[in-house]
C-alpha cells in the first residue's frame, strides 16, 4: 500500500503520519502486523501508476532496514513540517505536533511506536479503557511469533516482545498516586496481569543464536 502527500500541502507531514498511525493501530488491533517506511522524494502517483525514487527508497527501507514489524520514518520530515506548516502554527508548533509520531529505536532509527500506552492512546483520542485488550492481542501475536519454527521469524518477534514488555513494565511501575492508576484502576490491573512471555523469548533467543552460528 502506498500513501503520498505533496510536501507543499499545509500540515501534510502531520496528516500523513496521523493517518498512518491510525491505520497501523487499527490493523494491529485486528491481529495483523505491518512493516514499512516514510520518506521524502519525487513520486508519480495516480490511481493506476505509482513510480519514482521516493517509492524505491521506501521499499529499500522496508525490505532491508526495518526488518521488524515497524514503520520507519525519515527524520527529515520534521524540516518539511516546519517549512510547510499550517497557517495558524509557527514552525516550532508544527514540529511539536509531528515529533510525537517519531520514536527513536535501539538502532537510532525513527519509527512510529504503536505499542506504548502514551503513543497509542494519544493517537486514538485517549481511549484508555480499550488499551488492555489491544496490548493483550499484541502479546498473543508475540507468543505465536516466538514459538514459530523459523528462527528468522522468531527474531522479528523478539523485537516486538521487547516493546511489549517495556510497555507492560512502564504501567506496572507507576506510583500509586499516578493519574492512570487513580483514574483507570481497571486498566492498570488488566495490563499488569498480562503474561510477559519471557520463557518463550529466552527459547527464541537461543534458536536465533543457533541459526546465526550456522551462517558463520
Amino acid at each position: 500500500m502506498v500513501v503520498s502527500y505533496r510536501i507543499s500541502e499545509p500540515s501534510a507531514v502531520f496528516f500523513l503520519l496521523n493517518n498512518i498511525a491510525l491505520a497501523v493501530i487499527k490493523i494491529t488491533g485486528r491481529g495483523f502486523l505491518v512493516r514499512g517506511a516514510v520518506t521524502i522524494g519525487q513520486l508519480y502517483h495516480t490511481e493506476k501508476y505509482v513510480v519514482g525514487p521516493a517509492l524505491n527508497e521506501a521499499y529499500r527501507l522496508d525490505s532491508r532496514v526495518a526488518k521488524s514489524p515497524r514503520i520507519l520514518i525519515d527524520p527529515d520530515v520534521l524540516e518539511v513540517a516546519r517549512r510547510f506548516r499550517s497557517d495558524i502554527h509557527t514552525a516550532s508548533e508544527e514540529a511539536a505536533y509531528v515529533e510525537p509520531f517519531l520514536t527513536v529505536d535501539d538502532d537510532g532509527l525513527f519509527f512510529f511506536d504503536y505499542i506504548s500506552f502514551d503513543d497509542v492512546t494519544a493517537v486514538c483520542g485517549g481511549e484508555e479503557q480499550l488499551f488492555p485488550n489491544y496490548l493483550k492481542m499484541i502479546g498473543e501475536m508475540v507468543e505465536r511469533g516466538l514459538t514459530h519454527s523459523d528462527a528468522q521469524v522468531q527474531n522479528k518477534y523478539l523485537w516486538l516482545h521487547q516493546k511489549y514488555v517495556a510497555t507492560r513494565s512502564s504501567i506496572a511501575e507507576l506510583e500509586a498516586d499516578n493519574v492512570i492508576r487513580v483514574e483507570f484502576p481497571d486498566v492498570y490491573e488488566k495490563i499488569v496481569a498480562l503474561p510477559d512471555y519471557r520463557e518463550q523469548a529466552t527459547a527464541a533467543m537461543e534458536a536465533v543464536a543457533r541459526f546465526e552460528a550456522t551462517k558463520l
